[in-house]
């Protein structure tokens, strides 16, 4: 059985997660080994139940959570896991996992959430109390699937609460966890991180990243206008998810060739984009427009872009930098505002890279000379992915294996 801890009185959190929870309840439910039965037909029936859901199909971001945990994937993960221990390590769950949601997407809550899941955990996670139809919408199917008798066990594993910013509840809450998973800016995990853990529990956070994609020029030229709209369709679709305000959507894109090459290609992608993007212009707020306008207005006063480009009424603007670098973060303000770059070999761009690099999104560089250069240069990047998967989740995240991260081994050489 789990230890015995006490839920402090907390009447200013609200579970929205089962309907009529009981917090005090994740303490009295039995520990059960990663990827048991009951935790991988929990995850595969919510995968159903959003594929099934006629709302959850105006949303891409949810059908593409629940594409992720379908049986097949599942099992996937289930032998990735089992693979990675020997008959001397036996892997089990770390207790309760507290995770704080980010703001800026919608759905990372629950791919956090159901890692921990099916490890075993038993999990409180704390979402914003900001309304988003599409967090509703997951509130919704959840309770209507532990409504299910079938699963009736997994109504002590995951509570989803919400409450105000206050380091009270956070702090009493962290008082009894196993595991604390913090997203969000790097103010907010800082702020929480200052709370104290008990002496065994351990905090894994993700902090403020950023992203960029890699084009060799002369490929994107050689593309025919069926491979280039795909091309297109597929960086519109890792940028204007969430807003490009996600941490693995690109902000920067560096052109790989002579400058003339360059010209040609950056011109052809970006027109490109333009109509690919023309889906999401209904979706930016007049306010985006103005600020996209200001923070180029900035870059241009501060001598760091050549030139300013805004394509399709503003949905695509792109602003060339007068060196590579990774762009200001106060200048990246999301909703189509590119940086482009230039450089004349691949391994330029290491200096472009830092640690808060997290993805890489890359079209015409070969497999093999990433690897030579990841090991030649020790690149600051955690993840490499072709066009149209950036924000395409894993169980590696910023460099961490969270299946190795929400479990804990015995080793046993008896």
């Amino acid at each position: 059985m789990p230890d015995s801890k006490t839920m402090p009185p907390l009447d200013q959190i609200s579970v929205v997660v089962p309907t009529s929870g009981d917090l005090q309840d994740i303490f009295k439910a039995p520990d059960i080994p990663p990827f048991s039965k009951e935790l991988t037909d929990f995850v595969a029936a919510l995968s159903r139940a959003l594929m099934k859901d006629t709302e959850a199909r105006a949303y891409p971001e949810i059908i593409s959570l629940a594409h992720w945990m379908r049986p097949r994937a599942l099992l996937d993960l289930s032998e990735r896991f089992t693979a990675s221990h020997s008959e001397t390590s036996i892997p089990l769950a770390r207790g309760v996992a507290l995770h704080f949601a980010p703001g800026n997407v919608d759905t990372i809550f629950l791919y956090s959430a159901l890692l921990a899941v099916l490890t075993g955990n038993r999990n409180i996670v704390r979402i914003s109390s900001r309304q988003s139809p599409q967090i509703e919408l997951l509130v919704r199917v959840l309770n209507s699937l532990l409504e299910n008798p079938k699963f009736s066990a997994m109504r002590s594993r995951l509570f989803i609460v919400r409450y105000g910013h206050d380091a009270e509840i956070t702090a009493a809450l962290s008082n009894v966890c196993d595991l604390r998973v913090i997203w969000g800016g790097d103010e907010t995990v800082a702020s929480i991180r200052a709370i104290p853990l008990p002496a065994r529990s351990r905090d894994v956070s993700f902090p403020n990243r950023w992203s960029l994609a890699v084009l060799q020029a002369q490929a994107v030229l050689d593309q025919d206008e069926t491979k280039m709209d795909i091309l297109a369709k597929n960086f519109a679709n890792d940028a204007y998810w969430f807003g490009q305000m996600a941490c693995s959507s690109p902000r920067l894109a560096v052109w790989v060739g002579d400058k003339s090459t360059v010209t040609k290609a950056s011109d052809r992608f970006w027109n490109a984009v333009r109509q690919q993007a023309k889906q999401f212009g209904d979706e930016i707020a007049p306010v985006s427009f103005v600020n996209k306008l200001v923070a180029q207005n900035i870059a241009a006063i501060e001598g760091s872009i050549k030139s300013v480009r805004s394509l399709g009424d503003n949905v695509v603007s792109v602003g060339e930098l007068t060196d590579p670098s990774r762009p200001d973060d106060d200048l990246c303000v999301g909703e189509g505002l590119f940086w482009d770059a230039r450089i004349e070999n691949l391994e330029d761009l290491a200096p472009v890279l830092d640690n808060q690099s997290q993805t890489l999104i890359s079209h015409g560089i070969p497999h093999q000379r990433w690897v030579e250069l990841i090991q030649k240069q020790s690149l600051r990047i955690d993840r490499i992915v072709p066009f149209g998967v950036a924000l395409q989740f894993g169980h590696v995240w910023d460099g961490v294996d969270l299946l190795v991260e929400f479990s804990r081994i015995v080793s046993l050489e008896a």
